[in-house]
């Protein structure tokens, strides 16, 4: 029982450092610095391990987060230089080369180099001197509320003014009696409904 016990412990210890060390391992695979490490090995052979590499780019990352920028200016100019090589190398190969295909695909090329190059040359320089950024400020006051306690204006409708009627019983400033001019005429002749008033208060023809 007690031999079970041990090699049940021992088993669960090896298991645990498998784990942790399964977890380390997928933490730098999943991270930046491993697959940089492998890819910079692959190109450069056996120069370097990739252990050894890892801890390098570590290294440079860190005086990144220290905004220490001169890893990053010394790259780009590496770069620069390298692209530009290459660019010189392919508009050589091109110059010599007999056939029309070959010399468009090289010269293709080298023009590809040199832009990169040129490129690269351009983001070290606004690296050195950034441009300087013009907040654009559009007025929308239209959509603005106020609210320092001020309440806006109320809203004015179009109101028309009242007619002034004028009434018979309503008197002017002098005291005598004003007429509506707003009063409706009267019947005429036509439509009105009462008899003539010389057919009723008509006075009597006189004889002889």
């Amino acid at each position: 029982m007690k031999d079970c016990m041990r090699i049940h412990g021992s088993v669960s210890g090896s298991s645990a450092v498998d784990n942790g060390l399964a977890v380390k391992n997928a933490q730098h695979l999943t991270g930046s610095a491993m697959p940089a490490a492998l890819v910079v090995a692959s190109y450069s052979g056996s120069l370097a391990e990739p252990l050894a590499i890892m801890e390098e780019l570590k290294g440079k990352s860190s005086s990144i987060q220290a905004e220490d920028l001169d890893v990053v200016e010394q790259m780009l100019i590496h770069q620069a230089i390298a692209l530009q090589s290459m660019f010189m190398d392919l508009a050589v190969r091109a110059k010599g080369e007999t056939t029309l295909p070959g010399m468009q695909t090289l010269t293709q090329l080298a023009l590809k180099a040199q832009s990169g190059s040129r490129a690269t040359l351009q983001t070290l320089a606004e690296l050195k001197n950034p441009r300087p950024v013009f907040v654009r400020q559009t007025n929308v006051a239209h959509n603005q509320q106020v609210n320092n306690g001020d309440k806006p204006p109320p809203r004015v409708e179009n109101q028309h003014a009242a007619p002034i009627e004028l009434k018979a019983h309503e008197e002017d400033v002098h005291g005598y009696p004003t007429l509506d001019t707003r009063a409706t005429n009267t019947a005429g002749r036509a439509n009105s409904p009462d008899p003539a008033v010389g057919s009723v208060h008509r006075a009597p023809k006189r004889s002889g």
